[in-house]
Protein backbone atom coordinates (compact mmCIF):
# COMPACT_ATOMS: atom_id res chain seq x y z
CA UNK A 1 0.00 0.00 0.00
CA UNK A 2 1.35 3.61 -1.23
CA UNK A 3 1.72 6.16 1.90
CA UNK A 4 -0.55 8.91 2.42
CA UNK A 5 1.71 12.44 2.08
CA UNK A 6 -0.53 15.38 2.47
CA UNK A 7 -4.21 14.85 3.80
CA UNK A 8 -6.36 17.49 2.71
CA UNK A 9 -9.85 18.20 4.95
CA UNK A 10 -12.31 20.93 4.52
CA UNK A 11 -10.07 23.37 3.41
CA UNK A 12 -11.70 26.95 3.22
CA UNK A 13 -9.63 30.08 2.48
CA UNK A 14 -11.77 33.55 2.07
CA UNK A 15 -9.22 36.05 1.87
CA UNK A 16 -9.92 39.81 4.45
CA UNK A 17 -12.80 42.14 2.20
CA UNK A 18 -13.72 39.38 0.52
CA UNK A 19 -17.48 38.82 0.03
CA UNK A 20 -17.32 35.08 -1.12
CA UNK A 21 -14.86 32.12 -0.33
CA UNK A 22 -11.88 31.38 -3.08
CA UNK A 23 -11.70 28.12 -1.75
CA UNK A 24 -14.55 26.10 0.40
CA UNK A 25 -14.50 22.90 1.76
CA UNK A 26 -11.65 21.45 -0.60
CA UNK A 27 -10.82 17.93 0.74
CA UNK A 28 -7.76 15.71 -0.98
CA UNK A 29 -5.29 12.73 -0.03
CA UNK A 30 -2.07 12.88 -2.12
CA UNK A 31 -0.43 9.71 -2.39
CA UNK A 32 3.41 9.12 -2.29
CA UNK A 33 4.41 8.42 -6.18
CA UNK A 34 0.99 10.18 -7.13
CA UNK A 35 1.21 12.67 -9.95
CA UNK A 36 -1.48 15.18 -10.50
CA UNK A 37 -2.45 18.96 -11.46
CA UNK A 38 -4.77 21.37 -10.60
CA UNK A 39 -6.84 22.75 -13.46
CA UNK A 40 -8.88 25.72 -13.77
CA UNK A 41 -10.00 28.94 -14.94
CA UNK A 42 -8.13 31.88 -13.15
CA UNK A 43 -9.65 32.73 -10.02
CA UNK A 44 -10.26 28.90 -9.79
CA UNK A 45 -8.41 29.23 -6.28
CA UNK A 46 -5.56 26.68 -7.91
CA UNK A 47 -2.98 29.05 -6.84
CA UNK A 48 -4.25 29.82 -3.38
CA UNK A 49 -4.55 26.33 -2.99
CA UNK A 50 -0.75 25.63 -3.63
CA UNK A 51 0.23 28.29 -1.26
CA UNK A 52 -1.73 26.82 1.72
CA UNK A 53 0.23 23.85 1.37
CA UNK A 54 3.45 25.68 1.06
CA UNK A 55 1.99 27.42 3.97
CA UNK A 56 2.50 30.71 2.86
CA UNK A 57 -0.97 31.53 3.13
CA UNK A 58 -3.31 30.93 6.03
CA UNK A 59 -6.06 29.29 5.61
CA UNK A 60 -9.59 30.02 7.76
CA UNK A 61 -11.08 26.73 8.22
CA UNK A 62 -10.19 22.46 7.83
CA UNK A 63 -6.99 20.96 8.43
CA UNK A 64 -3.77 20.11 6.52
CA UNK A 65 -1.69 17.06 7.41
CA UNK A 66 1.85 16.00 6.25
CA UNK A 67 2.89 12.44 6.87
CA UNK A 68 6.37 10.89 6.21
CA UNK A 69 5.59 7.00 5.82
CA UNK A 70 2.90 6.79 8.24
CA UNK A 71 3.38 8.93 10.65
CA UNK A 72 2.41 13.09 10.89
CA UNK A 73 5.17 15.57 10.70
CA UNK A 74 5.56 19.40 11.28
CA UNK A 75 5.72 21.27 8.02
CA UNK A 76 8.93 22.86 8.79
CA UNK A 77 11.12 19.78 8.33
CA UNK A 78 10.09 18.84 4.79
CA UNK A 79 9.81 23.27 3.89
CA UNK A 80 13.18 22.98 2.50
CA UNK A 81 12.73 20.32 -0.08
CA UNK A 82 9.57 21.91 -1.59
CA UNK A 83 9.87 24.54 -4.59
CA UNK A 84 7.03 26.39 -5.81
CA UNK A 85 6.90 28.78 -8.42
CA UNK A 86 4.14 31.19 -9.21
CA UNK A 87 2.65 32.02 -12.14
CA UNK A 88 3.75 35.79 -11.17
CA UNK A 89 6.72 37.37 -9.73
CA UNK A 90 6.74 36.65 -6.43
CA UNK A 91 8.21 39.90 -5.08
CA UNK A 92 6.77 41.94 -2.39
CA UNK A 93 6.32 45.78 -3.84
CA UNK A 94 6.70 47.28 -0.71
CA UNK A 95 9.98 45.20 0.32
CA UNK A 96 13.45 46.72 -1.49
CA UNK A 97 15.34 43.88 -3.30
CA UNK A 98 17.32 42.90 -0.51
CA UNK A 99 14.39 42.91 2.30
CA UNK A 100 12.78 40.60 0.09
CA UNK A 101 15.69 38.19 -0.68
CA UNK A 102 16.20 38.07 3.43
CA UNK A 103 12.60 37.27 3.64
CA UNK A 104 12.67 34.46 1.24
CA UNK A 105 15.77 33.31 2.49
CA UNK A 106 13.81 33.41 6.28
CA UNK A 107 10.95 31.48 4.97
CA UNK A 108 13.81 28.59 4.28
CA UNK A 109 15.24 28.84 7.78
CA UNK A 110 18.03 30.18 6.70
CA UNK A 111 20.35 32.31 9.07
CA UNK A 112 21.00 35.97 7.62
CA UNK A 113 24.53 35.58 7.58
CA UNK A 114 24.09 32.28 5.47
CA UNK A 115 21.23 34.60 3.23
CA UNK A 116 24.16 37.12 2.47
CA UNK A 117 26.62 33.63 2.51
CA UNK A 118 24.36 32.41 -0.62
CA UNK A 119 24.07 35.72 -1.83
CA UNK A 120 27.53 37.13 -2.84
CA UNK A 121 28.28 33.65 -4.68
CA UNK A 122 25.05 34.72 -6.74
CA UNK A 123 24.93 37.88 -8.95
CA UNK A 124 23.16 39.45 -6.31
CA UNK A 125 25.90 41.74 -5.15
CA UNK A 126 26.05 43.37 -8.29
CA UNK A 127 22.24 44.40 -8.28
CA UNK A 128 22.61 45.33 -5.35
CA UNK A 129 26.42 47.75 -6.89
CA UNK A 130 24.00 48.71 -9.29
CA UNK A 131 20.80 49.81 -7.53
CA UNK A 132 23.40 51.99 -4.96
CA UNK A 133 25.35 53.52 -8.15
CA UNK A 134 21.92 54.30 -9.53
CA UNK A 135 20.79 55.74 -6.37
CA UNK A 136 17.93 53.20 -6.33
CA UNK A 137 19.50 51.31 -3.54
CA UNK A 138 16.67 51.43 -1.13
CA UNK A 139 13.56 51.81 -3.12
CA UNK A 140 10.86 49.22 -3.28
CA UNK A 141 10.35 46.64 -5.75
CA UNK A 142 7.69 48.34 -7.59
CA UNK A 143 9.41 52.09 -8.23
CA UNK A 144 12.03 49.95 -9.95
CA UNK A 145 9.36 47.63 -11.84
CA UNK A 146 7.73 51.11 -13.33
CA UNK A 147 11.11 52.11 -13.99
CA UNK A 148 11.89 48.45 -15.85
CA UNK A 149 8.64 48.77 -18.08
CA UNK A 150 9.43 52.26 -19.05
CA UNK A 151 12.43 51.15 -20.34
CA UNK A 152 11.22 48.37 -22.54
CA UNK A 153 8.32 50.64 -23.72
Amino acid sequence: MTDLLIDIENVSKKYTGADRYSLKSVNLKIYEGEKFGFFGPNGAGKTTLISILCQILPFNEGKVTYYLGSKPIEFHSIRQKIGFVPQDLALYEDLTARQNISYFGAMYNMKPNEVRKRSVKSNYPVLFLILQICGLGIVNYALIQNELNKLVA
